[in-house]
């Protein structure tokens, strides 16, 4: 004991054979040790322990010591002698054991025996947050367990092995039926009136089970011909609808021949084109060259006109350069007889002149006969030392550089004479030529100079204005060029442009194809029972009429719900044939479309009225943890606001999973309460049989509306890019127009 009412320590006590008797003064807690007894062994009454509440088991706690968490106790049951008799005997009487008959039935554990082992510890354990546990040989059970172990024991918590205070009188004073019960429980036959009890309510049980199998058989049989006559309909469905399927396949086969050979027609004419645009690409490139030819001609003629334009200009202003300078000179022949008397006055200064000239001539020719003089010395010298060298063989170095330096004075005087001479001869010249011109010679110089230096600036001026042209015609060229890349990448632009204008073409032809056909299908209710179509046939033609006015219909539920993405085999599957049933708008409408179809014998159909189905959603908290768990079916489909409750009446007691695997373990903790539908379209019915197998990879009448939603917004698509792709190619034309006619420009 530990914890246990003044049991604060853990302590222990062994109670061995005969009797034992605990004494001590009131209040010192002898009482406390039965008490312990009879709660390790279930009591759960706190009165019969001398309390108010349970939580009064547990050490409150003093002034000293402080309270204790929680009561526990253990007891150590002596089952030596039971062990070693049951593995004497081995056997029961009837050839099994109990425990080995238990084993045999579905659901139900092993029970524990007392002569399983040869000691046996029973512990309770009990928390102030209310929490109790329960252990068999260390092993956490449950009370019931316990309670099991000693029935046939005579000390189980509704004997009388443990009898306390006033107890006795309390037995006395009994009635006979309840000393009836003292006396089976020390008999030990508790444990088979306990037995008799269970197997009672699991008969009821049964009894209940069998009446709500009865109450499914009877509705299911009530269903059986309806069923029978939409299979033998749905027999002569699918008959049709193969052929159905034939012919429509046979339309597509000869509408996509037709396509296929409009397509090799547009790819023939693609062709043609191609070869006639390569053929106007060859001719255009040739007349580029020839354009560049006449170009470059016309640039030749351009520079030669303007050559001549320069030289005509030239030879006009020398023109009037002449016909000045004759009007100068006529105006200056009045002047010319002083300019002849003053010549004369500066010949007779010029005759001076020479005969100072003449004596500087004079000296030169002395100076240049010494230097002849000293030149044949020096000739003879190098004669002499030319003898000497062949006489002496070394040091002949020094004796050929003084050859050297000798030869080189030699020249040296030789060019000094030559520079005489020639400064001689250049006095000559200017005597002679001042003899004959005077100063005429300098004017004539002058103007011989300006003349030369404006003929110099002219062809600068001339050459920087070729260069300006050529590098003028190298961007004009280079202009040309980019602008033929240019073509030729738009022509490629322009060519992809209609390839793809080509291709968005047949697939809106295509696409609008397609919705045209399911347009069509959900036009004339292809798919539906024929009770279906006739409803909303003559519904739509207001032909079915309740209180004079025609009835509310607002289509099928599968025109009204609708799903998308990895779902939509889920709720197909979990809708089943519902997808036919009819939505009206009041129960008096559907009333109406069964009296017509009973009228006219058009069959049985299911009408949905909107005032009268609310629908409703199974609890799912149970389970919404679970591993798998995606949402209830109602929650994962689109519909208007008004047409909720028909979505909860159909799927809201669905729940969608990921898979049967996970979907079994859900329905396990649902207590099979719930109809559980994976993504792969597999089910698990309420009640816990399962339908399913391989899943057809096709959708049904009812994605039809969804499909043609899609096939809108994919048209519009299309369109949107068609209208983008023609746009692209008008632009492109437009662009390659105006270059070839700034090339034009350019090149004019």
């Amino acid at each position: 004991m530990q914890g246990f009412k003044s049991f604060i320590e853990r302590t222990k006590m062994t109670f061995d054979g005969g009797i034992t008797a605990v004494i001590g003064p009131n209040g010192s807690g002898k009482s406390n040790i039965s008490d312990a007894i009879r709660w390790v062994l279930g009591e759960m009454s706190a009165k019969s322990l001398r309390g108010s509440k349970m939580e009064d088991v547990i050490f409150n706690g003093t002034d000293k010591r402080p309270a204790a968490n929680y009561a526990a106790v253990s007891i150590y049951l002596d089952t030596s002698a039971e062990h070693a008799a049951d593995n004497f005997s081995g056997i029961t009487e009837n050839g099994s054991d109990e425990n080995t008959a238990d084993k045999d039935i579905p659901g139900v554990m092993p029970k524990t025996r007392l002569s399983d082992t040869e000691e046996f510890v029973i512990t309770r354990k009990y928390y102030r947050s209310g929490e109790s546990e329960y252990y068999i040989n260390k092993k956490q059970v449950r009370l019931k367990d316990v309670y099991e172990l000693f029935y046939d024991t005579g000390i189980g918590r509704e004997g009388y092995s443990v009898i306390g205070q006033g107890k006795i009188a309390e037995v006395l004073s009994v009635k006979g039926d309840e000393r009836r019960s003292i006396f089976e429980e020390a008999a030990g036959i508790s444990k088979f009136r306990f037995k008799k009890q269970e197997a009672e309510r699991r008969l009821r049980d049964t009894d209940q089970n069998l009446e709500r199998v009865n109450d499914i058989l009877a509705e299911v049989e009530s269903r059986v011909e309806p069923l029978y006559k939409e299979a033998e309909n749905a027999k002569k469905y699918l008959i049709l609808a193969q052929e159905k399927k034939e012919l429509e396949i046979t339309i597509w086969l000869e509408k996509t021949d037709a396509l296929r050979e409009s397509l090799d027609g547009g790819e023939r004419t693609l062709a043609s084109s191609k070869l006639e645009l390569e053929l106007a690409s060859d001719e255009l490139g040739s007349i580029e060259k020839e354009d560049e030819e006449f170009t470059n001609q016309g640039y030749a003629l351009m520079r030669r006109k303007s050559e001549l334009d320069n030289k005509a200009a030239e030879t006009a202003s020398l023109s009037a350069e002449l016909v000045r300078q004759n009007s100068v000179f006529e105006n200056d022949a009045g002047h010319y007889t002083e300019k002849i008397e003053s010549g004369r006055r500066e010949s007779e200064l010029v005759t001076g002149r020479k005969t100072l000239i003449e004596e500087q001539i004079a000296s030169c020719e002395r100076e240049l006969a010494g230097t002849v003089s000293c030149a044949e010395r020096l000739k003879a010298e190098s004669d002499m030392l030319t003898a000497e060298r062949d006489a002496i063989l070394a040091p002949g170095v020094s004796v050929i550089q003084r050859k050297e330096n000798a030869v080189a004075a030699a020249v040296e005087a030789a060019e000094k004479l030559s520079i005489v001479m020639t400064e001689a001869v250049s006095c000559r010249t200017l005597i002679t030529a001042a003899d004959k011109s005077g100063d005429s010679f300098g004017v004539q110089l002058e103007q011989s100079r300006a003349r030369l230096s404006g003929l110099r600036e002219e062809k600068d001026k001339l050459g920087s204005e070729e260069r300006t042209k050529q590098a003028e015609i190298s961007q004009i060229k280079n202009t040309i060029n980019d602008i033929h890349s240019k073509v030729k990448k738009l022509e490629e632009e322009r060519s992809a442009g209609e390839k793809n204008v080509s291709s968005l073409k047949v697939k809106a032809a295509a696409a609008e194809e397609q919705r045209g056909a399911l347009l069509r299908l959900e036009r004339l209710f292809e798919g539906y029972s024929d009770s279906v179509k006739t409803v909303m046939r003559q519904a739509a033609e207001g032909r079915i009429k309740t209180s004079g006015k025609p009835i509310d219909i607002r289509g099928t539920v599968a025109s009204l719900l609708s799903t998308e993405g990895e779902y939509v085999v889920a709720i197909e599957t979990a809708l089943g044939a519902s997808v036919q049933f009819i939505v009206s708008g009041t129960e008096a409408d559907a009333k109406a479309a069964l009296n017509y179809l009973k009228t006219t014998g058009g069959g049985r159909i299911t009408v949905l009225p909107l005032d009268t189905v609310k629908g409703r959603r199974y609890d799912v908290s149970k389970i919404k943890d679970c591993p798998g768990f995606i949402g209830i079916a109602s929650d994962l489909i689109s519909c208007e606001a008004e047409y909720k409750g028909i979505a909860d009446d159909l799927l809201g007691r669905t729940v969608i999973a990921e898979d049967i695997e996970k979907a079994s373990v859900m329905a396990k903790k649902s207590g099979y309460t719930v109809k559980i539908v994976t993504i792969d379209g597999q089910i698990i019915n309420a009640g816990g049989s399962y339908t399913g197998g391989s899943s057809q990879k096709k959708v049904g009448i009812f994605t039809r509306s969804s499909d043609v939603e899609k096939l809108d917004a994919e048209i519009a698509s299309i369109n949107n890019a068609l209208i983008e792709a023609q746009l692209k190619h008008r632009y492109t034309e437009k662009e390659i127009e105006r270059l070839r006619a700034e090339a034009l420009d350019v090149s004019s």
